[in-house]
């Protein structure tokens, strides 16, 4: 159980950071203005199951533009279910789940959308934490339906790449997520 969770983090990650370079936007996103990305099957795996949407919204896009296109190019890979090209983004401390984890996990999810990119830093953050919920087709062994995923993505020998984000790091974001908004009193 822990492996398929330990996958499925992987993936939602890899998902929620890299898939809008190059998607091609449904009929019904036309006029969304989220920057929500329907999926039209393109391999084996989109044959299977229903297509995996995502959301990659403009108010939680980084000032840096690579980023952007690395977590684009994660969701738009995740999407479609390219196990090759997923685990080519982790970092190289990192070992990807198997191809059947990464099949099981895919064929889980309805859909990722980022809930959150955060820099460690003001300015020039040198990573980003990147806050996905998922929504699962049926309900995991916990019952859930939704799932919080927090991955880390930072640079290796100059490129873009992912990891996991440390437990104390995803506890903090996914409590503060969870909070509701405060006003300050007038």
């Amino acid at each position: 159980m822990e492996i398929f969770r330990r996958a499925l983090l992987l993936w939602v990650a890899a998902c929620v950071v890299g898939g809008m370079v190059g998607c091609k936007r449904g009929k019904s996103d036309q006029g969304s203005s989220s920057g929500g990305v329907g999926h039209e099957p393109t391999s084996e795996a989109d044959t299977v199951t229903q297509p995996l949407t995502f959301d990659f919204p403009a108010q939680w896009r980084a000032p840096d533009p690579e980023v952007n296109a690395f977590v684009e190019s994660v969701l738009t890979i995740a999407a479609r279910g390219d196990y090759d090209a997923f685990r080519q983004l982790f970092a190289m401390a990192y070992t990807p789940p198997s191809r059947q984890e990464f099949q099981r996990a895919w064929e889980a999810i309805e859909s990722i959308r980022v809930a959150g990119l955060y820099g460690d830093r003001p300015g020039e953050p040198e990573k980003y934490y990147l806050h996905a919920v998922v929504d699962r087709r049926d309900p995991d062994g916990k019952g859930r339906l939704k799932l919080d995923r927090v991955m880390v993505v930072f640079k290796e020998a100059n490129r873009w790449r992912l990891g996991p984000a440390p437990g104390e790091v995803i506890e903090l974001i996914v409590r503060a997520a969870s909070q509701p908004a405060t006003w300050p009193a007038s």
